[in-house]
């Protein structure tokens, strides 16, 4: 898109005089037209993304959409969503119960978009943007960011190499105490109308990233509990168990009951992987025995630092990188990775399929 050579004029000031001189620069790498980039939405992962933004160098926030008018100048903000339609890219990060009715005012816009996880929050939304033309569909990019993270890149890594045989399990256990927060009870994550809280907000993360790992999902079941003494809303802990089409079992819990906490282990036929949060740890192989001939822990073999909060803004940057990438190029998304994004909410539409039945 950008790859053409830059003619500029400077102005050089000497002896307090100013001389017009003409510099020409052909380097098309280091002298880049700004991204126009427009963001729906202006707080909370908003603005985490607008920050964010902030520190990239060709990139110009050309307008921040609100819904409402604001006399806030600290932002270029508008409530004409008209504004965004001249944006090289524009990145939905409101409430997810809107991104499926932005797509669609946005309907006529020749850009990029970068559409925050999940895309949908209802088997309607679903349908309603599998029938979006393919076209448009390579121009729309959803933020899994998790899969762009050093802990996804770890796995793969074990995948690629044959480290721990055969994958046999994946099983990942998240905790925090949002359902605690009063500002959780009054918000749209906690209005079982419009989120199926944390098994939306947090678990679909873990299953889009175990359908890029390990393909289809074959079949799901799950329990949901309420742990708290707010019990009006979606459940706050939640036990997922997925089959995949590659015979591996995906085992997922997530709560917003408990205190932080965040474990992963990857199972194998020859060793495991496990990620606590801080460091991952990487162990084979199987056959090893103590003095009485009995299996023993397969030795560490690799111990790598990762702490989550800085695991978690390194994928994001790394994602919107990812976007604003193929912005830059007028490239194409993989089709394949839109259609993982719809197929990631399935196992919540069952489980609120299953919800509805019982209440």
């Amino acid at each position: 898109m950008w790859d053409v050579e830059y003619y500029i004029a400077k102005i050089v000031t000497c002896q307090n005089r100013a001389i017009e001189a003409l510099i020409i620069y052909k380097d098309t790498k280091s002298i880049l037209r700004k991204l126009k980039i427009s963001v729906i939405g202006k707080s909370g992962h908003a603005a985490r993304i607008i920050s964010l933004l902030h520190d990239i160098p060709d990139v110009h926030i050309q307008y921040v959409y609100y819904h409402k008018k604001t006399t806030d100048g600290s932002m270029p903000f508008t409530s004409n969503i008209n504004d965004l339609m001249s944006s090289d890219g524009i990145i939905i990060a409101s409430p997810t119960p809107t991104h499926a009715e932005y797509i669609d005012m946005l309907e006529g816009y020749n850009g990029y978009l970068l559409v925050e996880k999940p895309i949908v929050s209802t088997k309607e939304q679903t349908e309603q943007l599998w029938k979006i033309p393919l076209e448009r569909k390579s121009r729309i990019k959803v933020n899994y960011n998790f899969l762009y993270s050093s802990v996804t890149r770890y796995i793969k890594e074990i995948l690629s190499a044959n480290q721990i045989g055969l994958p046999v399990s994946f099983d990942v256990h998240t905790c925090q105490g949002l359902a605690h927060n009063e500002k959780y009870k009054n918000s749209w994550r906690s209005n079982i109308s419009e989120s199926f809280g944390v098994m939306e907000l947090v678990g679909v993360h873990y299953i889009n990233l175990a359908i890029s790992l390990f393909g289809k999902i074959d079949h799901s079941k799950i329990d949901c509990l309420w742990k708290t003494d707010y019990k009006a809303g979606p459940p706050d802990t939640v036990f997922l168990r997925l089959k995949m089409s590659s015979d591996i079992c995906v085992n997922l819990f997530h709560s917003y009951a408990g205190p932080y906490f965040t474990h992963m282990v990857f199972m194998g036929t020859d060793g495991y992987w496990e990620y606590d949060g801080n460091e991952a740890r990487l162990h084979y192989p199987r056959d090893i025995f103590d003095n009485s001939g009995r299996f023993t822990t397969p030795p560490l073999v690799k111990q790598e630092k990762l702490e989550y909060p800085h695991v978690f803004k390194e994928s994001l940057l790394n994602s919107v990188n990812a976007f604003l990438d193929v912005v830059r190029s007028s490239g194409k998304f993989d089709s394949i990775d839109f259609e993982s994004a719809l197929a990631s909410m399935e196992p919540v539409f069952k489980a609120r399929n299953q919800y509805s039945a019982t209440n």
